[in-house]
């Protein structure tokens, strides 16, 4: 198998979202039986997964679709499709993404011709269900690309772009954790017996409702045009489908941790790691992917849970980087990476009155604290004060020295900006 795809679907039945998604991987021009689409439902409240079992139903030599039971957000499902990938390379695509249809084919044509381990492309932001241009939007650059060395890492490491947009060598994601081939095949067989066993107990709580799956031929796929989408956004979701007795196979030992679980920003707190496994690097300056844009998207939704889990993930950033030994080596790219996920956009989440963060005053008092503790001297790294906004460098420099100070100015000046602006 060349390739593995995963994608892990939440609440994405409606207006044709994950129709749209999946038409566009279903339709790849890469030869048949040399790729597999793994999906995998976290534990939708809508017909997602029978939507998905359609799919497999039609498509049963390339298409598995997997259901857990019991939430794990991303990293969960992404981790439960990891244990039954059998391809050379893998790749992930949000559920209410999609991608050119020659995506793939090009991806793996450019690692097979530079010996790369790692191919990526740019993407465009799009408000439609379509292949219409959008605004393309570069994922990375060619100063990255090639052999790796240290110049290289410390650029990828400060602008690894998305990374749904690639694909990777297997040995990438897994590092010495891979699974063996007997392991995968088990991992395969233990989920059909599962499903058998849960296929009456997932859904009774759940929709039950039928979907008209609209199927496209591969030169239909860039004329079809539906309005809305979005991509695997999970905000409050319940543990599991339904109070019966089912079987959670992300609690399974044979299912590793690749992904952390439960929080969002996942893929920010294993990404550097990723990045440091990483050989040979190509890149394709054309935008392939289509990523879409909307209000309850993951980025554009503030609230008390994503802000606490960019904290998590921060720490997690700085974690890998002491248990793989690379910290001092990569220094301040890690330190500047820590201080703007964990810190800078954790602090401007929160501060405005409008966002209604609960007891905002002791939850950025304590975030400061724990900046100022991990790295006392952020403020001076070369990529803070290169990339770092100058008046937020002005309010950051006021809440090292006073947070009540930095409180009360921030409040009365955002109340004047707003002000200004209603008159």
């Amino acid at each position: 198998m060349k390739l593995s795809v995963i994608v892990p679907v939440y609440n994405m039945a409606s207006d044709g979202k994950l129709n749209y998604c999946l038409n566009s991987l279903v339709n790849q021009t890469l030869p048949e039986n040399s790729y597999e689409i793994i999906a995998v439902d976290d534990c939708s409240t809508d017909n997602s997964f029978d939507i998905m079992k359609e799919y497999e139903r039609r498509f049963p030599d390339k298409f598995k679709a997997i259901h857990s039971p019991v939430n794990h957000h991303q990293g969960g499902a992404k981790n439960i499709g990891l244990s039954m990938a059998q391809g050379e390379w893998i790749g992930f695509i949000d559920a209410d993404d999609w991608v050119k249809p020659y995506y793939y084919e090009k991806l793996l044509q450019k690692a097979e011709e530079t010996g790369a381990d790692m191919v990526g492309c740019d993407y465009q932001l799009t408000y439609e269900h379509s292949m219409k241009p959008g605004q393309s939007v570069p994922n990375n650059n060619e100063e990255q690309t090639g052999i790796m060395t240290e110049d290289k890492y410390k650029k990828l490491l400060l602008d690894t772009g998305s990374l749904v947009v690639k694909i990777y060598k297997r040995n990438i994601i897994f590092g010495d954790q891979d699974y063996t081939e007997e392991e995968i095949q088990s991992n395969i067989k233990q989920y059909t017996q599962i499903k058998c066993e849960n296929q009456d107990k997932i859904h009774e709580e759940v929709s039950t409702k039928q979907s008209n799956i609209p199927f496209v031929e591969k030169e239909e796929v860039g004329s079809k045009q539906v309005d809305i989408p979005s991509e695997d956004k999970e905000e409050t979701k319940p543990r599991s489908a339904n109070s019966h007795e089912i079987i959670d196979i992300t609690a399974d030992e044979h299912i590793k941790k690749i992904f952390p679980e439960d929080i969002f920003y996942e893929d920010n707190a294993i990404s550097n790691t990723w990045m440091l496994r990483v050989k040979h690097f190509e890149y394709i300056p054309e935008p392939m992917y289509f990523y879409y844009q909307h209000d309850a998207s993951t980025v554009h939704t503030i609230s008390r849970k994503n802000l606490e889990d960019r904290i998590v993930a921060g720490r997690m950033i700085l974690q890998e980087a002491k248990d793989h030994n690379y910290l001092d080596t990569y220094k301040d790219e890690i330190e500047f990476m820590y201080t703007i996920l964990f810190y800078v956009n954790t602090l401007f989440s929160a501060m405005p009155k409008e966002q209604h963060i609960s007891d905002a005053y002791s939850f950025c008092k304590a975030l400061g604290e724990e900046m100022k503790q991990t790295f006392p001297d952020f403020q001076d790294n070369k990529y803070y004060q290169e990339r770092v906004h100058a008046e937020e460098k002005k309010l950051i420099k006021m809440q090292m020295k006073s947070h009540l100070m930095f409180f009360t100015y921030y409040r009365l000046l955002w109340f004047y900006r707003n002000l200004r602006k209603k008159k």
